[in-house]
């Protein structure tokens, strides 16, 4: 009631006093008439409009477009119901594939999913944006041309910002910021906003006209604001002029009235209000003698205060003595079709009669239902008390009558809604888009008993029932039951696959001009470069339009720069007839670089007697630029070896060469062209191609860093522009500005020698670094560079060097990044942990797991990380798979790129084997740890472990965030400490096993051997001088119990079950299992009554594992190696591209990856030889591994290991795998043990990949095998939180044997940790509750029967096992 009184009030407020005369007001759902008449009886009155809708209850009439449009415009919500059978009524408009709702086409791939499936995101990268006055983003997604260089991403990637000089702006009358070129409507300049970045659109206001003429000034700044605002009591000018002496200037509106103490005006309706406008509460004074504005209103008895003569008798005091509210019964109601309660008069609206709710405080509205017909069709009535409940709420489920008399017969019932699903056992009706989407809505889950015919189109029907769209395959969340929707992906959800081969390109890396693909699939499918706005070189490349006839040579050929006629611009010079590049002039290379053909642009170039490129010496000799700093001595005074940036400034490097510091943070007066923007003003090394910042002008230009935090700077480096700025260009000098708001700037000044601002001796070539160290260091948050002097034009790249060091956190000695984050010495290197490895419990829009890459983000982009989805996922976490079993020592965290996103703390879980293992503090008592997290966006938090953890598997599990939980990763682990500390010789020693197993648990034997804590006291003699059977007792370890009894019995230890509160009695020998590599020996493998499973559950006796440690035949359990990336460098974890092997760039720091024996010796460690001889197509290596042999793929250059590879017809013996059919040939194929799940399928149909997840190593099955429903095989590993729960997972059921539910619920309830802060959280954070089974579960108390039981029903378990 109140909300639609509230919608009277507003229009009043307008000055809709009188019902309005306009046919289409009628029932159009909103009240104009006083007494609502205009919405009344809508059913006998015509719609204005014939195609209107109408609403099913109320008859009000609703556009046709409105219908199915996402927004509900009928109180009964009839207009978005049974919308996948309705067509749009604008035909161009794209239909949501999950529920039919209608979405503007101009909203299809626009960045934002509208459909809540997704749908209208789908396949964006290659779909056209359908408005011509549409611009389409480069990852997908259009808007229209006004958010274009706006000074707003609206892009995900941002590159609606980027080249916004080369771009028009959206309508002429915009101005440009100086800055970027980003364009700002007129109306927001000099309106005290910033809408520039560097806030030109602010400055110079008094030389400025306003917008609009009748506009006032601010005094101190010129800053326009709307004449109503003057003295309306708040200071819209920073220094409030236009709130001064308003007691003797007039009110902007006429019947506006003045506060008797300041002057300032306040609108007459407000007048008598009951609340004080005026600081001296005049506007409430006297009231009872003053009339009402609005004739209309009520007059309170005690004060005179005025109100809306609806608000009489509705129930709510608004006067202070209630007089509003006093004799109702003889009042009559302001609409004169509501009800007065029998008691008090209240008036209440007339549909509130008999709704099953007491609106009355006596319940008269609620009395004699049964006589009383229902005010809106579409109603039917209870049994009980006649209560009108909406049809569409019959049968849903819910009891609306209060004798559940609407639920009653539903079987028998058909849904009001036709598109609705009929529960089987009780006919309840669900809503369509809830039927098969993996969540039971009936009781007997018949709703989610469905095929693959079932789901709807773009779904993936996953194998226990439910589907899924297309859009969440691959995607890094496992959203199917079973997890078919993460297995077997080779390119994940956003990227290209090509056609033919069936590689994977990234999707920056389609439609960009460059075939990634052999096929060129990927760049066959784009826009025209026409279509893009771009211009169109000979090779099919697309250039800016802005680049043409520029004066450099854009296209591959140069057809850009031909037929080019002057004028030329202020970057060029004129010479036969076309415009040449200034910094091309005085470089001696004219007949070269073919410029101006009477050689004028080389004319008046002597500096000195020396020409523009060559230093000159203090006694007048001339020296090419080669020869400074080169360690030779050339010039008599030895000046060309001086200034040569051997010795940079005190203190840590800031972060722009690491790419520590964001794109966004380095920031400039102008830049020449995208390539040359002020982020690209960054040292890069020697191999990584590099640009420089260029501003457009020499004139008053300057690059400004942004530091993100506060910090003491010591100094600079800087340097040319190097070979990337063509030829000759570099700052010769330059000035330094400091500034804690990036608005108000202090110049750097010499003290030491009164000169006001300090000047700065710059380079003296293009190439080499002059340090220039602070001779007192300065606190700041911003600095700008001020070049002063330059040779041939400014280009320069700089670092700066700050106090404290947490970008050198990825390079220190002792620990080495697993690969996850990019490299900051090449970004645009693939990382070593591949996108699959990354996955996530949930995810929001298109974050993706694998965007949570420490420095992931480039240029004007937003996000760049992972975002958890919180309204679903309430077990947040991400996970990191290793490529092998590594030593973590700690993580780095950042938040998301260019937004205000971060986790401020969380907590971490290990795993090698499947099993999560919390991380505890270093105490002793077992409390799992909290890390401290981030305190913005883009800043490093590093947190050490107090004791580093073997894990295969990292887990992040946010508990609060600011925001949102947003997250980049690094992870830190001793490098290799398996291969680089212990070898793959394993001999069983008490400091070898000290890299594989935690020492504490092992012990030495008199005779030079060791023996475990599982074997001391077990009646079994380890040890020959018998020291493993010595000094027993009852008690095998001491450890904090639950039970308060620290004595674990021996045979407690490693039984798989957790009796330490902390795991040390499971912390047992797992190394044949967790290790990259299992070495198994020859004989061991070929015995027939050697069964491998004893390895994967851990069933190994001591000596099994003695053997399967020492030496023997590699059979990689976990991990297959692909061959297209097995190579590592030295002091490096990212894997090495094999085309790089011996292409005769050294790419690896001390050249290993272009020598043959470092080559052959990775193929033999990787594959268990190197012994077929022959020339490799592996750098130049002169044998492959014998496993390559006849595996249908060359790898000697001349084919010879696949030669004489046919034959007599392949029996099963002569294969050790299996057999498949390879694509084109009719042979059988015997698969070769290194292509089986190395991610690329060489069978037709994929065998090979099947079963393996590419994300996911080689499962080990830790419970025991079942056949599948539907299926008679036992291959079908049960994961341990599938045993007990209720639901049978195995066709026979023997998951769930043996089972008490009760039992197993409190073991769960009691197990089940609790996640969450250890303190309330801040301002801006979230916490929450999180839940993870990290164990099987506990002893307990080992004597009562029930566990007993439970012990049988797993004996049981295994000996299913062991007879399949």
């Amino acid at each position: 009631m109140a909300t639609g009184l509230l919608v009277l009030a507003c229009l009043l407020s307008i000055g809709l006093a009188e019902c309005p005369h306009d046919p289409a007001a009628v029932c159009d759902g909103v009240v104009h008439c006083l007494d609502g008449s205009d919405e009344e009886n809508c059913w006998s009155k015509e719609c204005y409009n014939p195609d209107d809708i109408r609403c099913e209850s109320s008859g009000v009439c609703v556009r046709p477009e409105w219908q199915c449009n996402r927004w509900v415009d009928c109180e009964d919500g009839s207009d978005e119901e049974d919308c996948k059978s309705k067509e749009c009524f604008i035909p161009s408009d794209f239909k949501c594939e999950s529920n039919g709702v209608c979405v503007r086409s101009n909203a299809q791939c626009d960045g934002w999913n509208t459909c809540e499936d997704g749908s209208d995101e789908e396949g964006c990268t290659s779909n056209e944006c359908d408005h011509p006055d549409f611009f389409k983003c480069e990852v997908g997604g259009c808007f229209g041309l006004e958010f274009q260089c706006d000074g707003r991403n609206s892009c995900d990637d941002g590159s609606d910002e980027e080249n916004c000089w080369s771009k028009e702006c959206p309508y002429p009358d915009y101005i440009r910021c100086k800055g970027n070129g980003g364009c700002v409507h007129p109306l927001v300049q000099c309106n005290g906003q910033v809408e520039c970045e560097d806030g030109s659109d602010e400055e110079n206001c008094w030389s400025k006209e306003c917008f609009f003429p009748d506009d006032i000034k601010c005094e101190s700044n010129g800053v326009c604001v709307r004449p109503e605002w003057q003295c309306n009591g708040w200071a819209e000018c920073d220094d409030g002029s236009d709130e001064v002496n308003c007691t003797i200037k007039e009110c902007y509106r006429p019947d506006d009235i003045k506060c008797e103490s300041n002057g300032v005006c306040v609108r007459p309706e407000w007048q008598c209000d009951g609340q004080a406008e005026c600081e001296d509460r005049s506007d409430e004074v006297n009231c009872e003698s003053k009339e009402c504005y609005r004739t209309e209103d009520l007059k309170c008895e005690s004060n005179g205060n005025c109100f809306s003569p609806w608000l009489q008798c509705d129930g709510w005091g608004d006067c202070e003595d209630l007089s509003d509210e006093e004799d109702c019964l003889r009042k009559t109601c302001y609409y004169p079709d509501y009800i007065k309660c029998a008691s008090d008069g209240v008036c209440v609206r007339p549909e509130w009669q008999c709704d099953g709710e007491n609106h009355c405080d006596d319940g008269s509205d609620e009395q004699n239902c049964w006589s009383i017909e229902c005010y809106l069709p579409g109603h039917m009535k209870c049994e009980s008390n006649g209560a009108c409940v909406f049809l569409g709420n019959q049968c849903n489920g819910y009891d609306d009558c209060e004798d559940g008399s609407d639920e009653v017969n539903c079987a028998s019932k058909e849904c009001y809604y036709p598109d609705n699903f009929k529960c089987e056992s009780n006919g309840v009706c669900v809503s369509a888009w809830l039927q098969c989407d993996g969540g039971e809505d009936c009781e007997d889950g018949s709703d989610e008993i469905c095929t693959a015919d079932d789901c709807p189109p773009s779904h993936y029907f996953c194998g226990f029932g439910s589907c899924i769209p297309d859009t969440k395959l691959c995607d890094g969340v496992r959203d199917c039951y079973d997890e078919s929707d993460e297995i077997g992906c080779v390119c994940t959800i956003v990227e290209f696959r090509c056609e033919n081969s069936g590689e994977c390109v990234p999707p920056y890396g389609v439609c960009d001009g460059v075939t990634d693909c052999e096929d060129a699939s990927e760049e066959l499918m784009c826009q025209s470069c026409a279509e893009q706005g771009l211009w169109q070189c000979g090779s099919g490349e697309c250039i800016n339009t802005a680049w043409v006839c520029d004066g450099d040579k854009d296209c591959s050929f140069g057809i850009d720069e031909e037929n080019c006629h002057t004028p030329c611009n202020g970057l060029q010079l004129e010479c036969d007839e076309r415009c040449l590049p200034k910094y091309r002039a005085c470089d001696g290379l004219f007949e070269l670089l073919e410029d101006c053909s009477n050689g004028e642009d080389e004319i008046n170039c002597t500096i000195g007697g020396c020409g523009a490129n060559q230093f000159r010496c203090a006694n007048g000799s001339c020296l090419s630029e080669s020869q400074l700093c080169d360690n030779l001595t050339d010039c008599s005074g030895g000046e060309d070896e001086e200034d040569c940036g051997d010795v940079p400034p005190p203190g840590f490097p800031l972060g722009l060469a690491s790419r520590y510091i964001p794109d966004v943070y380095v920031t400039a007066s102008s830049e020449y062209k995208s390539e040359f923007a002020p982020s690209q003003a960054r040292h890069t090394p020697p191999t990584t191609p590099g640009y420089c910042w260029v501003p457009s002008s020499v004139v008053g230009q300057w690059l400004q860093v942004y530091f993100g935090k506060t910090t003491d700077v010591t100094g600079v480096v800087i340097s040319g522009g190097g070979s990337n700025w063509d030829l000759g260009s570099w700052v010769t000098s330059f000035t330094l500005a400091f500034s804690m708001d990036g608005t108000s700037w202090a110049p750097y000044e010499d003290r030491s020698h009164n000169v006001q601002v300090e000047v700065f001796q710059g380079n003296r070539d293009r190439y080499n670094k002059v340090s220039r160290p602070l001779p007192a260091p300065v606190t700041s948050r911003y600095i700008r560079l001020h070049p002063t002097g330059h040779e041939g034009w400014v280009a320069m790249v700089m670092e700066v060097y700050v106090t404290d060091g947490e970008n050198t956190w990825m390079t220190q000695d002792e620990y080495f990044p697993l690969g996850v984050g990019l490299d900051p010495d090449d970004p645009a290197a693939v990382p070593k942990i591949p996108d699959l490895y990354m996955t996530a419990s949930s995810r929001r829009a298109q974050f993706y797991p694998w965007l949570a890459r420490l420095n992931n983000g480039r240029g004007q982009q937003r996000g760049a990380c992972w975002f958890s989805d919180l309204g679903h996922d309430t077990n947040r976490w991400l996970q990191i798979t290793h490529d092998k079993v590594y030593a973590v020592v700690g993580v780095i965290t950042q938040g998301a790129y260019n937004m205000d996103f971060w986790v401020t703390s969380y907590k971490m879980a290990f795993s090698v084997d499947g099993e999560w293992r919390m991380y505890t503090n270093s105490t002793g008592d077992g409390e799992e740890m909290v890390f401290q997290g981030n305190s913005d966006s883009y800043r490093y938090a590093r947190n050490l472990l107090d004791k580093p953890t073997f894990a295969l598997y990292t887990r992040f599990y946010p508990l609060t965030f600011h925001n949102q939980i947003a997250l980049r990763v690094e992870i830190l682990i001793k490098h290799d400490i398996l291969e680089a500390e212990c070898g793959l010789e394993l001999a069983m020693e008490l400091e070898d096993l000290r890299c594989l197993e935690i020492d504490s648990q092992f012990s030495a034997c008199g005779d030079g051997d060791v023996f475990h804590d599982s074997q001391a006291c077990d009646g079994i003699e380890d040890c020959s001088t018998l020291e493993d059977e010595e000094n027993c007792d009852e008690c095998g370890m001491e450890c904090p119990t639950d039970s308060g009894d620290p004595c674990i019995p021996t045979g407690w230890i490693c039984d798989g079950l957790r009796d330490c509160l902390d795991g040390r009695d499971e912390q047992c020998l797992q190394a044949c299992v967790v290790q990259r590599l299992a070495i198994l020996p020859l004989e061991l493998w070929e015995d027939p009554g050697f069964d491998p499973g004893c390895v994967a559950h851990r069933t190994c006796t001591l000596q099994e594992r003695v053997a399967v440690l020492r030496t023997g035949r590699v059979v990689n359990l976990l991990k297959r190696v692909p061959k297209h990336c097995f190579f590592t460098c030295r002091n490096n974890v990212t894997c090495l591209p094999t085309s790089q092997l011996g292409d005769g760039h050294r790419d690896c720091s001390d050249g290993e990856d272009e020598r043959p024996r470092d080559i052959e010796d990775a193929l033999g460690s990787m594959w268990g030889s190197c012994s077929f001889n022959c020339a490799s197509i592996y750098g130049k290596a002169s044998c492959v591994p014998d496993a390559f042999s006849c595996d249908g793929d060359a790898d000697c250059l001349e084919e010879e290991d696949e030669e004489g590879c046919g034959g007599v017809a392949p029996t099963a013996e002569d294969c050790p795998t299996f057999y498949c059919g390879l694509s084109g040939s009719p042979d059988p194929y015997c698969v070769q043990e290194h292509l089986i799940c190395d991610g690329y399928p060489d069978c037709a149909a994929g065998e090979d990949e099947q079963g393996c997840g590419s994300s996911q190593p080689i499962e080990v099955c830790l419970t025991f095998y079942c056949a599948h429903p539907g299926y008679q095989d036992p291959t079908y590993c049960v994961h341990s939180h599938l045993i007990c729960d209720g639901y049978p997972d195995c066709a026979a059921g023997e998951d769930e044997q043996g089972c008490d539910t009760t039992d197993v619920a409190s073991t769960q309830a009691s197990t089940t940790p609790s996640f969450g802060p250890t303190a309330e959280p801040t301002n801006g954070q979230i916490s929450f509750e999180d839940q993870t089974v990290l164990d099987a579960g506990s002893h307990g108390s080992k004597y009562q029967p029930m566990m007993w039981m439970t012990a049988a029903a797993l004996v049981g378990h295994t000996l299913y096992r062991l007879a399949f």
